[in-house]
């Protein structure tokens, strides 16, 4: 009888995870590319981003950043990432930048031509006819936009739109908020929530960060500096959740 009980309830257990499996779908478990790292300043992030990725990088001549427009210490790590490059004979000759965002603070930096504009256009077509022009005249090129815009695993996302369009993929890099404990979790951005409440689609990208923190609750990590975890979603597509000193964003 025992036995008979065991065998229902395996069954029952199986039946349930096909049935989750193909409702919500199944997703594998992101690589993890960077375990906790920690920096006293947000440009040690981008400097070891560019260290990190020189190889596919120096190789490439197109590659998107997305950042939340705030806090404003997010900006510091692209800052970091464009110096160290040029430091490492792999720079950038221009940025092209969402409009809507705080232009980006160029000193430090060795030359390169920002350029404003937008990169959430229905067709893209505006950002696709500038960078291919870029591209002809030979150009190394940084998108930074929005973290919302650049994230893979949001469905109709602009990176995705472009990609579709064009039929090329750009290596990216998604930031957002770090969790270092459960208290914590209202920080995130997007908020995760279900697909009837995520009318702008982009749950996603919060869902994901909040998973990502998730695996680092049990751990006690320090947050004196700022804390960071790495992984990556897809095939060059990586997202990188940070938390600033004293835990959360600011």
């Amino acid at each position: 009888m025992k036995l008979v009980v065991y065998i229902v309830s395996i069954l029952v257990i199986l039946t349930f995870g096909v049935f989750f499996i193909l409702k919500l779908g199944w997703e594998p478990t992101p690589e993890i590319v960077m375990k906790p790292s920690f920096f006293n300043r947000a440009e040690e992030i981008g400097t070891t981003l560019l260290r990190r990725f020189y190889s596919p990088v120096a190789q490439k001549q197109l590659i998107a950043i997305g950042i939340p427009p705030q806090p404003v210490w997010q900006y510091d790590i692209v800052r970091g990432f464009l110096i160290t490059a040029a430091e490492e004979k792999a720079p950038f000759d221009v940025v092209i930048e969402e409009v809507q965002m705080q232009p980006l603070n160029l000193t430090g930096i060795p030359p390169l031509n920002l350029i404003l504009m937008p990169t959430n256009s229905e067709t893209q077509s505006e950002l696709i006819e500038r960078v291919h022009q870029l591209q002809k005249d030979g150009q190394r090129i940084l998108i930074l936009t929005s973290s919302i815009f650049t994230a893979h695993f949001i469905r109709n996302s602009p990176i995705n739109r472009y990609e579709s369009i064009t039929g090329e993929h750009i290596l990216t890099i998604t930031t957002g908020a770090m969790a270092l404990k459960p208290d914590q979790e209202n920080i995130i951005e997007p908020a995760c929530v279900g697909s009837e409440r995520d009318r702008e689609g982009i749950a996603p990208l919060g869902c994901a960060l909040l998973k990502a923190s998730r695996g680092y609750y049990s751990r006690q990590l320090k947050n004196d500096r700022y804390t960071a975890i790495m992984n990556s979603p897809s095939a060059e597509d990586y997202l990188l959740a940070i938390a600033a000193p004293g835990g959360g964003v600011r």
